[in-house]
Parts: C-alpha cells; sequence; structure tokens
C-alpha cells in the first residue's frame, strides 16, 4: 500500500510539474504555433531572402498600423518582424492589451523580431501614437510567461511617463550645453588670445566649440545617459512592479539575466586567456589585432550592461 502510496504522489507530482510547465510556457506556444502556419510560416525560413523577408512582414504589419506607426517602423526596424495581433497570438495580445487599460494608455503594437540575435526589448513613442513595443524573438522564446509580461509591464511603464520625449529633450538640452560652452571658450579665447596670436578671431571660436565638444563629450557619452537611464528604468520597473502587480516576474527576470551576464563574463574571461596563451604563437601585428578587437568587444560589453534597459534598482527583495 506504500508502494502505491509513493508511486501515486509521484505521478501527481510529475503531473504539477508539466501542467506549471506548460502553463508557464503558453506564448511560446502561441509563437511556435504561429510560425508554422500561413502567412508567417515563410517568413521564418531560413532560404528565403532577408529583403523580401522585410517586405513581406510589412504588407501583413501595415494593414494593422496608423500612418505614424508605419513611419516610425521603418526607421527603427531594418529587419523583419511579426505584429501581435487577437488573430495570430491571441493569449499574449490579450495580456498586453489589459495591462494597457490598467496603465490607461492606449494599447500599444507590439512587435517580435523573426531574427533570434536580441534578447531585449525596446519601445517607442515619438511622435507615434499608439506606441511601438518591439521584442527579441529570442527573449521571447528563453523566458517564462511571467517574466515577458514583466518585461512588456517595464515598457508600457517607459510609455506611461512618456520617458522617450523626456529623454530626447535632455539630450537636446546637453547639447545646447556644448554648444553654449564652447560659444563661451571662444570668446574667452579671442579675449585672452588674440592679441598674442595672428588667428583669426573666427579660427579661435570655432576652437573653443571644438574645446567644449572634448570638455562634454565624457558627460554626454557616458556619465548623463548613465543617470537619465538609471533614474527612467527606476521608475519604469516601479510602474511594472506598484501599479500592474509584474513585480515576481521582474524579480525572476532579473536572475535570468543575471545567469546570462555570469556566462557572457566567462566567455570573455576564456577568451582573453587565449589570446594571452597564444601570444608566443601569434605574430606581433595579429597579436595586437586580436587584443585590440577583444577590448573593443568588452567595452561594448560592459557599456551594453550598464545602460542596460532593464535593471534591477527599484525592485524590492
Amino acid at each position: 500500500m506504500k508502494i502505491f502510496f509513493k508511486i501515486l504522489m509521484k505521478i501527481v507530482c510529475i503531473f504539477l510539474l508539466t501542467t506549471q510547465a506548460l502553463c508557464n510556457n503558453i506564448y511560446k506556444e502561441e509563437f511556435e504555433y504561429l510560425k508554422n502556419c500561413d502567412p508567417y510560416k515563410k517568413l521564418f525560413s531560413e532560404d528565403l531572402n532577408p529583403t523580401l523577408r522585410d517586405i513581406q512582414s510589412e504588407v501583413l504589419n501595415f494593414k494593422n498600423l496608423t500612418s505614424s506607426q508605419k513611419s516610425m517602423y521603418t526607421m527603427l526596424l531594418d529587419f523583419g518582424s511579426i505584429l501581435v495581433t487577437p488573430e495570430n497570438m491571441p493569449q499574449l495580445h490579450r495580456v498586453i492589451d489589459a495591462m494597457s487599460k490598467d496603465a490607461e494608455i492606449v494599447t500599444p503594437a507590439v512587435f517580435i523580431t523573426i531574427p533570434k540575435w536580441s534578447f531585449g526589448a525596446m519601445v517607442t513613442n515619438f511622435f507615434t501614437n499608439p506606441g511601438i513595443i518591439v521584442v527579441g524573438q529570442k527573449l521571447l522564446l528563453e523566458t517564462t510567461d511571467a517574466e515577458l509580461e514583466a518585461v512588456v509591464a517595464h515598457e508600457i511603464g517607459h510609455m506611461k511617463y512618456n520617458h522617450v520625449y523626456k529623454k530626447t529633450a535632455l539630450y537636446a538640452g546637453l547639447c545646447g550645453l556644448c554648444g553654449v560652452s564652447g560659444l563661451l571658450l571662444g570668446y574667452l579665447n579671442i579675449k585672452f588670445f588674440a592679441n598674442l596670436t595672428e588667428y583669426h578671431p573666427a579660427l579661435l571660436i570655432t576652437l573653443g566649440v571644438a574645446e567644449g565638444a572634448v570638455i562634454l563629450a565624457p558627460a554626454i557619452s557616458y556619465l548623463a545617459p548613465w543617470l537619465i537611464n538609471k533614474k527612467m528604468e527606476d521608475a519604469a520597473n516601479e510602474f511594472a512592479d506598484k501599479i500592474l502587480n509584474k513585480g515576481d516576474g521582474l524579480k525572476s527576470f532579473f536572475e535570468t539575466q543575471q545567469n546570462r551576464d555570469f556566462k557572457e563574463d566567462s566567455d570573455f574571461y576564456q577568451t582573453y586567456a587565449l589570446i594571452k596563451k597564444s601570444k608566443d604563437m601569434l605574430s606581433p601585428s595579429d597579436y595586437t589585432d586580436l587584443l585590440t578587437r577583444y577590448k573593443k568587444a568588452e567595452f561594448l560589453h560592459k557599456t551594453k550592461r550598464t545602460e542596460s534597459d532593464l535593471n534591477p534598482h527599484t525592485i524590492c527583495s
């Protein structure tokens, strides 16, 4: 009897785990079904010419987009993508529509990329209403349903707070500050150096503008974006957590993202060790070239992580 009971409990546990796994993969199943049905099936064929893929996806997508969305789509998406609709992915669309109503915004157009290389998401509502959210296919396939919902909720938070407009205005202000500082330096150049040199005042002003750009370039290119992004990402995280109740999904997503970061760090460490180990077998020029390319990739990797569109600053443990 005890043996029978143990077997029964194991069967129940397996059933519950299987059911939970299936429930956590509803959107994946929807997407996989979509990929194998007409008219989308051909878009995912590796044999299809990339330009033709883009054209065919636009034919399918444009009939459901406003004029402003079409313009922004053309500017931002230079690769094929699928628009989520009530017909092709009804369950995901229903959840996005419900979250948008809770956020009191017009339901955005949500696209899933056809290429699999992007583990990320982005949003824009710049001169576009409703806005646009782009989800990488890789992100959809490698996250749970709760994590995907949390990522979309985060992007909806950006739309709710008009972060795209605010960020654009801030960058414009920084560029203006750079220009004003350059003109000021140009004026100081004229005031203090015009009588000491034979340079024309216009040249001194130009030199001042260049000096202003050099002085403020680090702040504009790195420090300011980091500070701006951090504050806006915190606000979007808090909105997804407190308003749309997706805090658990965000925490889980950040754990998934952290595991990916650890793996990438390991890959960089192994590659660097390989280059150093192979130094004696490489010519000096080849070694320098490989090391330079590695350092460039490492810098871009660290910058991307610092400026990540999703970070866990405001999610309570």
